[in-house]
């Protein structure tokens, strides 16, 4: 039980430090000129105690979408189409508990950051129980130091799905590792309906349910109801998405408004498939033509960065042999983004692969990862302070 201590004390210590950037940025950073459609305020006048300059930035840009999923408990506006409905659906079932509460009030703030929060501190938790399987307690540690200071790690404690994608991926890959198959299952299906990468999770199933149960698949007739149960529960977990499909025809005659949404957000984002290497060369273009002073060419840099970051440790993942059902998981869910066109978000989609962390703590060169902890933390604070000023980072 040492080891839950030590996890809840450093992340106490980091959700704390967390608010430092927010002082900084009240003092030295002028508000983006339309920062007010991206807050809290562009729905309702502004109430104390969120309107403190330590709160209500939690809740910028995605966090307001989510907000207003979670107060009505159903999808109002066509610009939420593109969110998954586990992470607000979950917070309005909790607000019920309260009875009558107000429109994008104090209640629904406060329990959206609480779930974020404490889902976060239960998934770091969970992801030591799943390393220490395979690795040792040391690189257990590193791996969650090294996810805490990835730079916008911070989305992990604001008012986004992040935190509860986390935990659910890692009580999944823990319980596989346990061969508790049907609560892997019904907590895959919790996934497909909280992020769109969620669907990576498919093929890692079939793969550890079958390919782990291959002896049992070779005598067929002796274990017939084991293998048909098996069978039933990869069968069974598309459902949950099959439902949000319907739910996006029910309220916009699209089965896949929460795909075909996102052209309509995200600069340079499509549907379609736009191979990467494509991507690359227009992220380079950028990083050469656009002046350095413009605060563009330093989220492209960063967009740029998560993407060279990412592939070269997913190489290096492969190389060390980390379990293939980790390699293929983080492979998909890096993959899918990708094929958009943009990087656009890629800084946040990346932080949710902990395998990547995983492989990165491996690494033994101590300068490496000092610079890493030097330079995540340098790039997290102004992030924060950007992010909390009305600027777009992921």
């Amino acid at each position: 039980m040492n080891y839950i201590k030590k996890i809840i004390l450093i992340f106490v210590i980091w959700r704390i430090l967390l608010f430092l950037p927010l002082v900084y940025a009240q003092k030295y950073i002028p508000l983006q000129h339309d920062s007010i459609q991206y807050t809290l305020w562009a729905y309702v006048r502004p109430y104390s105690p969120v309107s403190s300059f330590l709160l209500y930035p939690w809740a910028n840009f995605d966090g307001v979408h989510y907000l207003t999923i979670a107060n009505y408990g159903s999808y109002e506006h066509g610009s939420d189409g593109r969110f998954f409905p586990l992470y607000p659906f979950l917070v309005h079932a909790l607000t019920l508990a309260f009875g009558k509460v107000a429109i994008f009030g104090s209640v629904v703030f406060f329990t959206s950051f609480l779930v974020s929060n404490i889902a976060f501190l239960l998934g770091l938790i969970m992801l030591y129980k799943l390393i220490v399987l395979d690795f040792s307690e040391k690189i257990a540690f590193q791996t969650i130091l090294l996810l805490l200071f990835f730079p916008t790690s911070f989305f992990f404690g604001s008012i986004y799905s992040e935190s509860l994608f986390l935990l659910l991926t890692v009580l999944i890959f823990y319980f596989l590792k346990k061969k508790k198959f049907f609560f892997a299952t019904i907590l895959s299906m919790a996934l497909l309906v909280t992020r769109v990468v969620g669907i990576a999770i498919i093929p890692i199933l079939i793969w550890e349910i079958i390919y782990i149960d291959r002896k049992i698949f070779h005598s067929f007739q002796k274990n017939k109801l084991h293998i048909l149960k098996n069978i039933g529960l990869i069968a069974l977990t598309p459902l949950a998405l099959l439902g949000f499909i319907w739910v996006n025809q029910h309220y916009w005659g699209d089965p896949f408004f929460f795909i075909h949404a996102q052209e309509h957000v995200v600069t340079g984002r499509t549907a379609g498939l736009i191979l990467f290497p494509q991507t690359m060369f227009r992220y380079v273009k950028i990083l050469v033509s656009v002046p350095y002073s413009h605060f563009d060419w330093w989220i492209s840099l960063l967009e740029f960065s998560s993407f060279i970051f990412t592939a070269v440790l997913l190489i290096y993942a492969y190389i060390k042999r980390i379990p293939l059902s980790y390699f293929i998981f983080s492979l998909l869910c890096f993959l899918l983004p990708t094929q958009s066109g943009t990087f656009s978000g890629l800084p946040r989609y990346t932080m949710i692969l902990f395998p990547i962390f995983i492989t990165f703590a491996l690494i033994k060169n101590k300068y490496i990862k000092i610079a890493y902890y030097i330079v995540g933390a340098i790039t997290m604070f102004f992030l924060i302070a950007f992010f909390s000023k009305g600027y777009y980072i992921a």
